[in-house]
C-alpha cells in the first residue's frame, strides 16, 4: 500500500507522497544538517519521536553536520555522501527565506550523488510569517527540490513544538529495519 502524506496531521505538513516501505536487514540512516545548537537539538527530538514509532531497539546510524562545517569543501563532501546514503535527511534552521551558500552546494552534491533508493527529507525551518497566505518561501522551495528529486517532504515550523507533532505518516515512509542483528538470526544450519 503506497504511502500517502496525511496533510490533515498538523502541525507536521506533507507536501509530496512516499515509496511503500519495505523490509530490509540494516540499520536505519539519518543525515542531519543544522543551523546551531538549539536547531540540532530540534532535530535529534524530531529522531528520537520518529525513532519512537518505528520501535526501541531499532539499530540507526546518524551523522549531524552544523551549516558551519559545509563551509569546508572536503567536509562538505563527506556531508553530501552522508546524506546520499540516508533514508531520512534533516535540515534544521531557523530560517523561512532561504539558506546559506554552502548549504545549497551541500544539497546539490547530495542530490548529485543520490543513488535512487526512497529518500525522505524532514524540514524544520523558522516560524510561519504572520500572514497565513503567505507561508514559508524556504518551505515552497526545499518541497519543490524535493519532488524534482523524487524525494518525499515533510515541514515542521518552528513554532510547532515537535513533542505535539504527529510524525507517524513519516514513520511509515521509512524502510524497516530489523530487531536483531544477522548474526543473531543464524540457525545451526547456516553454522
Amino acid at each position: 500500500m503506497p504511502c500517502e502524506p496525511d496533510i490533515r496531521t498538523v502541525p507536521l505538513h506533507a507536501t509530496a507522497g512516499c515509496p511503500p516501505p519495505e523490509a530490509s536487514f540494516r540499520a536505519l540512516r539519518v543525515a542531519v544538517v543544522y543551523e546551531d545548537f538549539a536547531a540540532g537539538r530540534r532535530a535529534q527530538a524530531a529522531w528520537e519521536q520518529v525513532q519512537q514509532l518505528l520501535g526501541t531497539g531499532l539499530p540507526a546510524i546518524d551523522a549531524s553536520w552544523k551549516f558551519d562545517v559545509l563551509r569546508l569543501p572536503k567536509l562538505r563532501q563527506i556531508a553530501a555522501e552522508d546524506a546520499a546514503g540516508a533514508d531520512l535527511v534533516v535540515i534544521a534552521s531557523h530560517e523561512t527565506a532561504s539558506l546559506p551558500a554552502c548549504v545549497h552546494t551541500w544539497m546539490d552534491l547530495w542530490l548529485g550523488q543520490r543513488s535512487g533508493q526512497p529518500q525522505s527529507l524532514l524540514a524544520l525551518l523558522g516560524a510561519t510569517p504572520p500572514e497565513p497566505d503567505a507561508g514559508i518561501p524556504l518551505e515552497r522551495e526545499l518541497a519543490e527540490m524535493a519532488t524534482r528529486a523524487g524525494l518525499s517532504f515533510w515541514s515542521l515550523p518552528e513554532e510547532a513544538l515537535v513533542p505535539e507533532a504527529d510524525f507517524s505518516a513519516l514513520a511509515d515512509c521509512l524502510p524497516r529495519v530489523s530487531r536483531v542483528s544477522t548474526a543473531e538470526t543464524k540457525t545451526p544450519a547456516d553454522v
